[in-house]
């Protein structure tokens, strides 16, 4: 097998880990994250890539700097969140959750909701890749010294 194929066979699977991970623990509400992630092969290396917040979905967001609103208003429409009032505006609460998580954090930072984890998947999908591509490597091996 082609190292090309063995990379791309490895991000696809972590992808898919990731992808399985944001579903498994709530954190899918759009399915903007999942859709993000995409793969990148050449001729011996590879790249995953997906938006930038999945980081914040993975490490929660710590306090400090407001979040931007722009995120947070697409989230809670999303989300269909209303005020329980009914009188307050879709920004002013965006702006009431932006300041919540630059007082306090996110409930990711805070360890309130499980993080976005998936290290002992890659483990065992790079575990199973060093596995074939040291089976390729002697398999050619053995094969050009004939």
């Amino acid at each position: 097998m082609a190292i090309q194929q063995s990379i791309s066979e490895l991000l696809d699977g972590i992808k898919e880990a990731y992808k399985k991970d944001l579903i498994d623990k709530g954190l899918r509400s759009s399915g903007k994250s999942s859709a993000s992630l995409r793969t990148e092969v050449n001729e011996n290396s590879g790249t995953l890539y997906g938006a930038k917040y999945i980081y914040q979905l993975k490490h929660g967001r710590k306090p400090g700097k407001f979040p931007p609103i722009d995120e947070i208003l697409n989230w809670i429409r999303t989300k269909g969140i209303q005020a329980r009032d009914g009188k307050t505006t879709t920004n002013q609460l965006a702006f009431l959750f932006a300041r919540k998580i630059a007082e306090r954090g996110t409930d990711i930072y805070s360890g309130k909701k499980p993080a976005l984890n998936v290290d002992d998947q890659i483990k065992k999908l790079l575990t199973e890749f060093s596995n074939k591509v040291m089976k390729d490597f002697i398999a050619e091996t053995k094969m050009r010294m004939k």
